[in-house]
């Protein structure tokens, strides 16, 4: 009896797949995420903010500054509430 070809999992990848997964134990990284960045204003290195909100506001100046959600965010339908309207209708 022939043993099944068992498909290669990272070979079977989507390309157009976003899931973040750990390096070490490759298992999916939750989505969304929290992702640490400097203000543009006042240089405070870890503002806090998720990676679908297109604007963060500064915890020590408390000045809003944009944030460019990564592309590996949005899998999620949770993600999705940051995206404006007229950008959900455009990639749906």
């Amino acid at each position: 009896m022939k043993a099944a070809n068992k498909p290669n999992q990272q070979n079977d990848l989507d390309v157009n797949d976003k899931t973040r997964t750990d390096p070490l134990t490759g298992l999916p990284l939750p989505d969304p995420y929290v992702e640490y960045i400097p203000c543009l204003y006042c240089g405070e290195q870890e503002v806090e903010v998720f990676c679908y909100q297109t604007e963060v506001a500064c915890h020590s100046c408390g000045k809003m500054f944009p944030h460019t959600p990564p592309a590996t965010c949005g899998i999620s339908p949770f993600c999705k509430r940051g995206v404006p309207e007229e950008k959900k209708t455009e990639e749906s």
